[in-house]
């Protein structure tokens, strides 16, 4: 998670600064058209509708949202597959360990018991 924290930091800032375009753009569009109504002037052509304005805001917050739950799946899999590899690691290291138990102990019973030793010495002649 702690990867992505730059990324969705940097995602948030920009929504944040999309938003406040967009909002800019509709004040204006918004001042423009009681402007132009008060003089009595038809609305300018490169002046913006609110309602496009408003339909750009959902368009970029929904866009956005997307982005950020897209990234947020990938990480809860990234997240996932890490402590799945770490259980994997986890039993290998136990099965590691036990063989290595089992490696020492069979060491030390052979070298430990004399009788076996001796026998087997003898079995060998």
């Amino acid at each position: 998670m702690a990867v992505f924290s730059p990324l969705f930091q940097f995602i948030h800032t920009n929504k944040d600064i999309l938003v406040s375009e967009v909002e800019l753009i509709r004040t204006q569009s918004m001042d423009n058209k009681s402007s132009m109504a008060n003089s009595g002037n038809n609305m300018s052509s490169n002046a913006v509708d609110p309602k496009e304005a408003k339909d750009v805001i959902q368009f970029v917050q929904t866009l956005l949202q997307s982005v950020q739950d897209k990234f947020q799946q990938m990480s809860d899999q990234i997240l996932s597959r890490i402590d799945e590899m770490g259980h994997r690691i986890d039993d290998l290291e136990h099965n590691l360990n036990e063989l290595v138990a089992q490696s020492e102990m069979s060491e030390d019973n052979s070298s430990s018991n004399p009788i076996i030793n001796s026998n087997a010495q003898q079995i060998n002649k």
